[in-house]
């Protein structure tokens, strides 16, 4: 071990002298002169070796390098890269560890003096009130202390000097005799020094309690992390060392409460994250070294801040980004520190005019020359270490064909003043020399010897100890992709999904082509198919692809076996929990909910084609259900009048209404349609059972109502508002009209949805608009339109045949969703209605009939397997007609099809009964099939060559219905129709007032009531 110690006017009484001296055989002229070998600078100034001792900040440099003749070298003169990297660390850690060394008996022997001037002070002045030191406080020290002893293995520390007596307890009163510890003259602890000292385990957090602490060194030792937070609240804090452990942890942002910290030291600590923004408000702060450890993030630019910074030191960590501008407003700064990093970017040029920065070094970063040359660093800096830096320019692969040219660019350094001068190589060989014009290299005729591996090397002129290197460009030679494509086949519910497998590849895929081995094809990428029956089927699958014109189109064929077994659907039952606060004593209690998602058809057909939110179909919050509770009352014997009659409440729960999962709740009331004017037409009971409304004139005004029926099971009509149009659910047109189908989805999933409906009404449709949103609030997701949604398959839901699983192309929602699918249909009527105001059964209109008329009634959607009430009034225009029958072959026929349009079977009407005041009632039944989709309805003219029909209605069998007839002019009502379709009519006067009512029967019409006001004049 050979010492080198460089002193400068060390006061010559000072117990350091006898330590101090040059060996001879050093061959130095002097401590000034050794110093600039140190930094690499012999020219140096001694005005700059003067502000190193400021550097220092003091008058003593003690440096002990091992064989530290001829460990100063020159890095570029190296061969082994890796033997000049562990140079460079070793020279940083020792300067650093020097000044380290340096600072810490400086911090020492500042606390003794304060200490030796209190004393002298007490002695000098003996009638001077003296603090007399509290004895809580002492302990607390003291306990500190043992906590310190016991929580890093005191035991075994190299040194425990004066901690216990004989007995192995611990001395009742801290005292300097106790190794490492110093305290001042009222016995409190100052400083701890137990530096190298085999303490073992971790600091413990009530160190804080040492109020006093003003020096703290636990340095190169084996304590463990996490440094304790609580040391930040040690606000006389002027030196923290703890190098030299392994905290592997961050540092406490609380540091930056250690408003008087001047010294703050954690080197090789395998230290993590980043650099707190908190230090910021270290105002005091000259040292703070951080170098040789694993913190990430960028240097914060609050470090600008520390206006008396000296020494900056992240030498070997992993930070990243550009060096903060404003560290070049710490005028104090004179050792910047940056080295072995992952810096990039423009180095701030100010750094250069910093008045006392002696050493900047910032290699081993990812820096090139266009970040710090021409900025001032080389000529305005003593000791600007820059060498080397990373490999510069993206590793890069070329595939290539022989023939033509090629062109190599280097990316890097072309904007350099003075410019940048390149040099190429090609497999580890120079084949330029260096040269501003090579930052671009040119093979003229691409052959087989030109592949290989390029690189280049960057020079300039202001920077002549750089060579950056760039990484390496390689060429290879070019081939046409085959790609080895693949696919499988999944079981999905009702169908099997093809997918095709293939390697990552960056060709074009043109088309594809499959034959699924039963007489099946499709031409798309990842098909659905369905088979009809299990089994094994011969697949082959052919994808043309396109990777480059020089390879043309290209294509790959594959053929297998697929084995397609019975399908099953398993059903899984998931359990919910659905939260409720208890409340007691309640006396009454119910609920209603609302949705904002509704099926609504239009009649204007352009409006439920846009946008759902402009249409009305979401986005209006309406009311969809009411809900009361039932459960028994409390009472008692005798009465209590505080709390007979109350009860226990599950309060309910709104998120979870659809569930209807909360004990006692029932849900009396759904409504389940509305008309587009926000008018209910159709709820459901707590039975289940159905009430509708119809609306017409305008969709305004009631037409008729009807209970235990569905709204798409009813039609009603007076005519008196028809307009060329259909009305009360009747198809009454002349033209196409559409006519918008709705079919609750009660649950979704992705591309799954349960349909109430059986599969043979839905089988005609190849797709669907898919409206889905959130049937319970908790799953959280919006309301979403698919259109056109392809139907994929379909299976009957084993639950409930009459409803089915379909399967569609796109997702609608990834999760549980509810809502409708829905369809758009036109049709043609041959003829258009003839409305006649000649007769009428109620109102002043009807439908005269000269020729058979046949109209498909697509608005209605009957049950099938259910019995319909089919009934009308019908007239021949003869009001002397005496016989009960009005002409031959006149009434309606409705004939039944299915699906596919076939007849099932005909049904004939004819009006029958007593004819009134021209008048003849037409009722019948209609036995819907099982088997039945649709059906027509025909109106027939008779024998006479004309007939008319009014109040034409249908509703089911065991529903109850009545009708509204209005004035069209000014909507008073005219005519109600009861259950068996017999008018009430009603007779207005000139002002509006009601003067007659008369009641339709079997025996002609009857005046019911009558009333005429009129006034007198009075004469006086």
């Amino acid at each position: 071990m050979k010492s080198v110690i460089l002193f400068y006017r060390y006061p010559a009484s000072s117990p350091l002298e006898k330590c101090l001296s040059i060996p001879e055989e050093s061959g130095e002229g002097g401590g000034i002169d050794l110093l600039k070998s140190f930094l690499g600078n012999s020219s140096l100034p001694d005005r700059r070796v003067g502000a190193i001792r400021g550097i220092l900040g003091c008058t003593l440099l003690i440096l002990c390098l091992s064989g530290f003749t001829g460990l100063i070298v020159n890095a570029q003169n190296l061969t082994d890269e890796h033997k000049a990297v562990e140079q460079y660390i070793e020279q940083q850690q020792q300067f650093q560890d020097s000044i380290v060394n340096l600072r810490r008996q400086q911090v020492i022997n500042e606390i003794l003096e304060e200490i030796k001037a209190q004393k002298s002070v007490q002695l000098s002045i003996p009638s001077r009130t003296t603090t007399v030191a509290d004895a809580g406080e002492l302990a607390q020290d003291r306990d500190a202390l043992i906590d310190l002893y016991n929580s890093t293995n005191g035991d075994n520390w190299t040194n425990s000097t004066g901690w216990k007596d004989a007995d192995g307890n611990f001395n009742p009163v801290v005292s300097n005799d106790w190794y490492g510890i110093t305290v001042d003259g009222e016995g409190y602890v100052v400083a701890i020094r137990l530096g190298i000292n085999n303490l073992n385990g971790q600091i413990p957090g009530s160190l804080s309690n040492l109020t006093r602490l003003q020096a703290l060194y636990l340095y190169q030792n084996q304590l463990v992390g996490p440094i304790p937070h609580e040391l930040g609240s040690l606000s006389n804090l002027v030196a923290l060392d703890l190098i030299y452990n392994d905290f592997n942890d961050s540092i406490p942002p609380e540091f930056g409460n250690l408003s008087n910290l001047r010294d703050l030291f954690l080197s090789h600590c395998r230290l993590i994250g980043s650099i707190p923004t908190e230090l910021r408000r270290l105002s005091e702060l000259l040292f703070l070294g951080l170098n040789s450890n694993q913190i990430t993030g960028s240097i914060p630019p609050e470090l600008g801040e520390l206006l008396k910074l000296k020494n900056l030191n992240l030498f070997i960590n992993q930070v990243e980004g550009q060096i903060p501008p404003g560290l070049a407003g710490i005028s104090t700064l004179e050792i910047l520190n940056l080295g072995f990093n992952q810096l990039s970017g423009s180095v701030p040029g100010e750094l250069s005019e910093l008045p006392s920065l002696i050493r900047l070094i910032i290699y081993h970063n990812k820096f090139t020359f266009e970040d710090f040359v021409s900025k001032g660093f080389i000529n305005n800096i003593p000791q600007f270490s820059f060498a080397p830096q990373d490999s510069v320019d993206q590793k890069i692969e070329i595939s290539r064909l022989i023939g033509g040219p090629l062109m190599l660019n280097a990316n890097v350094d072309r904007n350099t003043a003075p410019p940048s001068k390149y040099q190429w190589f090609k497999d580890g060989v120079a084949i330029t020399t260096f040269d501003v014009s090579n930052g671009t290299f040119t093979i003229n005729d691409f052959s087989a010897e030109d592949y290989g591996d390029y690189h280049y090397y960057i020079q300039n002129s202001d920077a002549p100890n750089l060579t950056l290197k760039s990484r390496i460009q390689r060429i290879i030679p070019y081939e046409c992709v085959e790609i080895d494509f693949d696919f499988t086949a999944t079981p999905f519910i009702c169908t099997n999904n093809f997918t095709i497998t293939s390697p990552v590849h960056s060709c074009e895929e043109l088309t594809y082509s499959w034959n699924f081995g039963d007489g099946g094809t499709s031409n798309e990428r990842d098909p659905y198919h369905s088979y009809a029956s299990p089994g094994t089927y011969d697949v082959t699958f052919t994808v043309e692809y396109h990777c480059d014109s020089l390879c043309g189109i290209q294509a790959d064929t594959v053929s297998k076996q697929v084995v397609v077994p019975e399908q099953h659907l398993d059903l899984v039952e998931t359990t919910v929990n659905v939260p409720s606060r208890r409340i007691e004593k309640v006396l009454s209690a119910s609920a209603s909910t609302f949705a904002d998602t509704w099926a609504i058809p239009r009649s204007d057909v352009t409006v439920s084609a846009k946008n759902p939110y402009q249409s009305g179909t979401m986005g209006v919050w309406r009311n969809n259900g009411s809900y009361v509770y039932t459960v028994e009352r409390s009472s008692s014997d005798p009465v209590k009048i505080a709390g007979d009659g109350t009860f226990s409440l599950n309060a309910f729960n709104w998120n979870y209404a659809g569930l209807e999962a909360i004990p006692n709740w029932l849900k009396a009331n759904d409504i389940t349609n509305y008309s587009e004017y926000g008018f209910e037409l159709e709820n459901k009971d707590i039975l289940g059972n159905y009430s509708s409304a119809i609306y017409g004139y305008g969709g305004q005004l009631p037409a008729a109502t009807g209970q235990n029926m569905k709204y798409r099971e009813m039609a009603f009509t007076g005519f008196e508002d028809i307009d060329g149009k259909s009305a009360g659910n009747w198809r009454l047109v002349n033209e196409t009209q559409p006519f918008i189908k709705f079919l609750e989805v009660p649950v979704g999933m992705g591309a799954l949805a349960l349909v109430k409906a059986d599969m043979a009404s839905l089988s005609t449709d190849d797709s669907w608009t898919v409206y889905g949103f959130r049937p319970f609030r908790f799953i959280g997701f919006p309301a979403k339109v698919v259109s056109d949604n392809k139907v994929i398959c379909m299976k009957p839901y084993p639950e409930n045949p009459d409803w089915t699983i379909i399967l569609f192309e796109q997702s609608v929602m990834p999760h549980l969703w509810a809502g409708w699918i829905g369809n758009i249909y036109g049709n043609e009527t041959p003829d258009r209605p003839d409305i006649d105001e000649t007769v009428a059964h109620s109102g002043k209109k009807s439908l005269r009939v000269t020729a058979i008329s046949t109209r498909e009634q697509d608005h209605l959607t009957l049950i099938p397997g259910k019995d319909y009430l089919i009934g009308c009034w019908v007239s021949v225009n003869d009001m002397h007609l005496t016989e009960p029958k009005l002409a031959e072959d006149i009434g309606l026929t409705i004939t039944v099809r299915d699906e596919a349009g076939a007849e099932i079977f005909s049904a004939n009407y004819a009006p029958e009964g007593p004819v009134i005041e021209g008048w003849q009632k037409l009722s019948g039944i209609l036995s819907y099939p099982l088997s039945a989709a649709k059906f027509d309805l025909t109106f027939k003219p008779g024998s006479k060559g004309t007939a008319w029909y009014d109040d034409l209605r249908l509703h089911p069998l065991d529903g109850n219905m009545q009708s509204y007839v209005y004035e069209e002019e000014t909507l008073r009502l005219k005519a109600v129709l009861d259950e068996n379709n017999y008018a009430s009519l009603y007779y207005y006067d000139q002002e509006g007032k009601l003067r007659i009512v008369k009641k339709e029967t079997e025996k002609g019409i009857k005046t019911i009531s009558e009333s005429n006001d009129h006034l007198i004049e009075y004469n006086q």
